[in-house]
């Protein structure tokens, strides 16, 4: 037997280790990195040629990188988030007795900064969100209807300007050591022995949905 979780505090959610709430935050656009090649070839003290194709490679590897060590993007696009369900504070089971599952107040954005809230869905259909927080830390998105949850949003910084200098430090430092190391075996450790990890440690957003 399994019944779903709709409106928070009243109903009952089904065992979660059978029906766990599967989710998925996809970017809709290309990835950019916000450090140029030519700045990497000066980082790199390389230099600098018109062809560019292998920075490039490297610059956007250690963006996405440090996307996904930091979960702060750099430069705006746009994001879905989906899941089945609100997630919730407390999951519900069935075995020997019955656990109620607590739906949460909020929906958290995985992704940081959020500039907006492009569209709502649930269950398909566009809705009107309860309440919007883009100030904390991560954005949040309160929703009231129950049924499968789609936001879209916008995250990044508006501009290169923006962004905190240590992430764009971490970014070269990881490219460069790329560069540095390519073909070699220890590129799985490289976010630490480069550096970067200590560049971006500090606004590191940890989230769990």
């Amino acid at each position: 037997m399994r019944i779903a979780v709709t409106n928070p505090l009243t109903d009952v959610s089904g065992n979660q280790r059978l029906r766990p709430n599967y989710q998925s935050n996809k970017p809709q656009d290309v990835l950019l990195s916000p450090v140029s090649p030519s700045e990497l070839a000066d980082f790199l003290s390389l230099e600098f040629c018109s062809d560019t194709e292998l920075l490039t490679g490297y610059l956007l590897a250690a963006t996405q990188a440090c996307l996904d060590y930091t979960n702060i993007e750099m430069l705006e696009r746009q994001w879905v988030l989906k899941m089945d369900r609100n997630p919730e504070r407390q999951a519900g089971y069935l075995g020997v007795g019955l656990m109620h599952a607590y739906a949460a107040w909020w929906v958290q954005l995985p992704v940081y900064p959020v500039q907006s809230i492009d569209s709502v869905k649930v269950a398909g259909e566009s809705v009107t969100a309860r309440s919007i927080d883009l100030d904390s830390r991560p954005a949040r998105v309160e929703v009231d209807e129950s049924g499968a949850i789609e936001i879209t949003y916008t995250a990044g910084h508006a501009s290169i300007q923006d962004i905190n200098p240590q992430l764009l430090l971490g970014i070269k430092m990881l490219a460069g050591y790329l560069y540095d190391h390519r073909g070699a075996c220890d590129v799985g450790e490289a976010v630490k022995a480069s550096g970067a990890a200590m560049m971006w440690g500090n606004s590191r957003m940890v989230i769990t949905l």
